[in-house]
């Protein structure tokens, strides 16, 4: 025979959760805050959760390099780019 392992979980535990998870998935806070019905634009969230947001933060800072992104242009190749395209247009 098995006993089954019964465990009480209140609203507010699972109200945590979901909003320790939301910040774990990088939502922010004042859309979570709407979520919650909070009118104080995600104040309260910001204070009771900034244990969270820490190591949010701490994975955040990991992703940061030193090269420069794919999706950015450099100012010299547009200025060679312009150039050529109004040198071709005369």
């Amino acid at each position: 025979m098995r006993l089954a392992l019964i465990v009480h979980v209140s609203e507010r535990s699972l109200q945590r959760m979901f909003i320790t998870r939301a910040i774990q998935l990088a939502i922010d806070v004042k859309t979570i805050s709407e979520w919650q019905g909070h009118k104080d634009g995600g104040k309260l969230i910001l204070d009771t959760y900034s244990h969270v947001n820490s190591v949010h933060s701490h994975r955040m800072a990991e992703l940061m390099t030193d090269r420069e992104p794919e999706n950015i242009i450099a100012l010299s190749s547009l200025r060679n780019s312009l150039s050529n395209i109004a040198f071709t247009a005369s």
